[in-house]
């Protein structure tokens, strides 16, 4: 097989969506889920207890907060973890660098500025593909992948590019 070679200055928006996408796939979040859902059940029914009964301001206060925080939770309306994305790209100095890799049936050469490396395809465990990019998952824990943005492929390049990560990275 020939090489395929991609050079691309990285965007925030392939970082945030491979967490977004990674996050989807997770268990913890479906138990997150889970746990929004029970805050607002929770809140809902502190609110019959407290029509009903009358008890005291504070209880009220209490399952707003239940709801509203639910609610937050479930929808991802504030997601601290896609926050660390952005303030970790802005602030990482190899995400403003030119990227230089070229995929073969050995391994893939990494290059910028500051780094030039060979990597072997066992490192990886997994691959995902979204509807923007490919996640090449190195290890268990949150941003532990790579990122190779799908835009930057020509149609051909990137059913080839498929190919290789299919014969390469055993699922």
């Amino acid at each position: 097989m020939d090489s395929i070679y991609l050079e691309y200055i990285p965007e925030l928006k392939d970082y945030q969506e491979a967490y977004s996408f990674y996050d989807s796939k997770s268990t913890i979040r479906k138990l997150d889920k889970l746990v929004a859902v029970f805050l607002m059940i929770f809140g809902i029914g502190l609110l019959f207890i407290i029509k009903r009964h009358g008890v005291s301001i504070m209880y009220l206060v209490l399952a707003i907060i239940f709801i509203v925080v639910g609610f937050i939770d479930f929808f991802r309306i504030v997601d601290p973890i896609k926050m660390i994305v952005s303030s970790r790209f802005k602030k990482d100095h190899k995400f403003m660098q030119l990227q230089k890799l070229t995929f073969t049936d050995d391994g893939i050469e990494y290059e910028t500025n500051d780094v030039k490396s060979n990597i072997a395809w066992n490192y990886y465990r997994n691959y995902y593909e979204s509807v923007n990019i490919f996640m090449l998952i190195y290890g268990n824990k949150l941003f532990e992948y790579s990122i190779i943005p799908k835009d930057k492929f020509d149609p051909e390049t990137l059913v080839n590019f498929r190919k290789l990560l299919d014969k390469k990275i055993k699922l």
